[in-house]
């Protein structure tokens, strides 16, 4: 049996029938796509996870993580022009392009900033170890194995993820830092990182901060980020890739994602986290692809400006209310029924 099978009501999302814009995808015809959409998402995960950890091994250069990190976006743009989800969300004609690649920027330079004062500072104060250090500094437990170190690390981190991520859409004026990423009203590789700086300064003082006090060592920290950079931008590709259905249980994927990003409050308010969806199912706020799917993705109840200056003010200016899925403020506790059926 194909593990792609899914239920009727979502038979698109591994089917050979057609394209969610309505473009024909006689795939079986074309075994080579039939082949590519099943193989190439876990090809890139395990592609890029092998290239980062022959760079950490090395120690971690930062230019060279930059530049692996730059490869990894080049690469699933260039592969959205070969596999595309939907033709008419791809970077041609996307008018928002250039405001997209100066939020990455502006991201990315004041990030990295924050989260490298964190770490020489706890350096400075005796909280991360040093090498050849045997006597351990901070809470973290560093002599369990680093596959172990990594896996922990990761999902402490991204249950502080959840929480700063219910947070967003929760609280008005926060909900304006993040209103920016969901404005965005199509999805595609660079939409990842379409968002304002102040979220790169959240992400430095509500997650990296807390793992560094914990002591939590370089190398570990290096693969959380390597891990987000991996993860990202894949679950936000205009990538036509089948999934088993499981997989949606465990990873963050692009269909599973989409649903974050639905136009339809009821489903933006589902599927917070931001590697695993672990603490969506503990929290019931998962939200399975199978039962939805995100045809229209955005704000379009609330404009947003479309000009850089304008975004960048944005959170600054007067508040306007979130929605929900009934019209009120996102801040109401969004549905805690994870199997319930959607229809965006």
């Amino acid at each position: 049996m194909d593990g792609c099978e899914v239920s009727p009501k979502r038979e698109d999302l591994c089917g050979s029938g057609t394209a969610v814009d309505g473009t024909p995808a006689p795939e079986r015809t074309q075994s080579w796509r039939w082949l590519a959409r099943r193989v190439l998402w876990p090809t890139l995960v395990i592609g890029f996870s092998a290239a980062y950890a022959v760079q950490i091994a090395a120690g971690g250069h930062p230019i060279r993580l930059g530049l692996l990190g730059a490869v990894v976006i080049t690469c699933l743009i260039l592969l959205e022009r070969l596999l595309p989800h939907r033709s008419d969300w791809g970077t041609r004609g996307d008018a928002q392009l250039p405001n997209d690649l100066a939020h990455t920027l502006l991201g990315a330079g004041i990030g990295a900033g924050c989260i490298e004062s964190l770490v020489i500072a706890a350096a400075a104060y005796g909280l991360l170890p040093l090498p050849g250090d045997s006597v351990p500094r901070g809470l973290w437990p560093t002599h369990w194995p680093l596959a172990l170190q990594v896996a922990g690390a990761l999902i402490l981190a991204d249950g502080l993820y959840y929480w700063k991520h219910r947070l967003l859409h929760r609280i008005p004026r926060l909900w304006k830092i993040h209103a920016i990423h969901h404005s965005a009203d199509r999805l595609h590789t660079l939409k990842a990182t379409r968002s304002h700086f102040v979220e790169a300064i959240l992400r430095a003082l509500l997650i990296v901060a807390p793992l560094v006090a914990l002591g939590v060592p370089r190398e570990v920290l290096l693969w959380y980020s390597a891990s987000i950079v991996i993860i990202v931008p894949l679950s936000h590709a205009n990538l036509d890739v089948c999934l088993p259905s499981w997989t949606h249980w465990w990873l963050q994927t692009p269909q599973w994602h989409r649903l974050h990003h639905a136009a339809d409050p009821a489903l933006a308010n589902t599927n917070f986290a931001s590697l695993c969806p672990l603490w969506d199912v503990i929290f019931g706020t998962f939200a399975h692809p199978d039962e939805a799917e995100a045809n229209r993705v955005g704000l379009p109840d609330e404009p947003l400006p479309t000009h850089l200056i304008g975004q960048l003010w944005y959170p600054f200016s007067s508040i306007t209310r979130p929605r929900d899925s009934d019209g009120g403020p996102v801040g109401r506790e969004p549905r805690r029924n994870s199997t319930a059926s959607f229809e965006s």
